[in-house]
């Protein structure tokens, strides 16, 4: 079939991601999606068969139900109310109307390097100029906020951050996103902080860079606190000035979020599945503590201590030669070992030599899965 593709689809593809999961069979390992392993709450599953069983599943508002815009807003500590709140069809959704309700052909948005490939994707399709905001190995890949300054320029219109971070774990720390606010200040430059990792973290709690700065974008979802990615249910916080904005580029898209899972997030933050939402972080740091103790055990190789999110970032530099690049390797772990991991050089080009591992698998498939990495690694080299 012959027929035009629009330009804007030129270099927009598959994430390397879903390249590589895509090739695994259905017993492979998978230490590569941010997939949680455990069932969604119970109490929630329950206020889903409540809700539906009145078989009455309307339209709501644009922006969502008022009554979560509400929980939301109260959630944020900040004082702020359901006018800065848009319910979105996932933390995806969000991040996209956020980007095309500020983003022109040509502007710069500053991207993290290495970070999640969906910013990188939707700046493409904006035709935005990508700027990389390198995240290094000796600031534990946290943002920096020099090079921040050293990366701004007079055409930027947006920074990306997001904390706790995939693919590396690492936290942001209040100084340096105080330090951050400080220099957009004066400048029409937004903040879009995703925040979807946020109950996620083994230390000190993160912090939003939204308590510091007047233009921040809050992108944040329940897939992975509360284990619903399939309920495809996320928000986005900003100044009404601009939400009116994005409530009308949301009701283009979607109309509105699913009702039902609407109805399901007012009941997961009212508090209903907060025990286990509990027992699931205690067990995602017991989780990471297996991770690490296997890498250790059988790989041998350095790694970046996570700090939140479920990802640990592992140095494979060493094997990268033997196969070009990360994506090739990690395409290679699945023929021979049928073990999925993400190939680092799919989070951006200073994600090359790394792979990410997830830890939200089941604990006996982190440790199969590390020892079949480590038993491919020690084969290859």
């Amino acid at each position: 079939m012959n027929f035009t593709l629009a330009h804007r689809l030129n270099g927009i593809e598959k994430s390397l991601i879903r390249q590589v999961s895509d090739l695994a069979g259905p017993n492979a390992i998978p230490l590569g999606l941010g997939e949680p392993s455990f069932p969604t709450p119970q109490p929630l599953l329950e206020a889903a068969r409540k809700f539906l069983e009145k078989g009455h599943v309307p339209y709501t508002p644009n922006a969502g139900l008022r009554e979560l815009r509400e929980l939301i807003a109260k959630a944020t500590g900040r004082g702020i109310d359901h006018n800065w709140v848009c319910v979105t069809v996932g933390g995806q959704e969000a991040i996209f109307i956020a980007m095309l309700a500020l983003v022109n052909l040509g502007d710069d948005v500053l991207i993290p390097n290495p970070g999640y490939p969906a910013y990188r994707t939707v700046a493409k399709l904006l035709g935005a100029n990508i700027v990389d905001l390198p995240l290094r190995a000796q600031n534990g890949f946290s943002v920096s906020a020099e090079d921040v300054e050293r990366a701004v320029t007079l055409k930027t219109k947006l920074i990306f951050l997001n904390s706790p971070q995939n693919p590396t774990g690492a936290v942001d720390s209040a100084s340096e996103l105080q330090r951050i606010a400080q220099l957009i200040a004066k400048r029409d430059i937004w903040v879009i902080s995703d925040e979807v990792y946020s109950r996620i973290y083994y230390g000190e709690a993160p912090i939003s860079i939204a308590r510091f700065a007047e233009k921040a974008i809050v992108v944040d979802s329940l897939s992975k606190t509360f284990s619903m990615t399939g309920w495809r249910l996320g928000w986005v916080i900003a100044p009404p000035e601009l939400m009116q904005h994005l409530v009308a580029l949301n009701q283009n898209a979607i109309t509105c979020a699913p009702t039902v899972s609407q109805r399901v997030a007012m009941v997961a933050l009212q508090g209903a599945a907060d025990t286990a939402v509990g027992e699931m972080r205690d067990e995602y740091r017991r989780r990471r503590e297996i991770m690490m103790e296997s890498v250790k055990k059988f790989v041998g190789r350095p790694y970046t201590e996570p700090r939140g999110a479920f990802y640990l970032w592992l140095d494979v530099s060493h094997a990268v030669q033997e196969y070009g690049s990360t994506l090739e390797l990690a395409k290679e772990l699945v023929k021979q070992k049928q073990t999925v991991v993400s190939p680092g050089i799919g989070f951006g080009s200073r994600g090359e030599g790394y792979l990410r591992l997830s830890f939200a698998a089941e604990p006996e498939q982190i440790r199969e899965g590390v020892k079949r990495l480590g038993e491919f690694l020690n084969e290859t080299v």
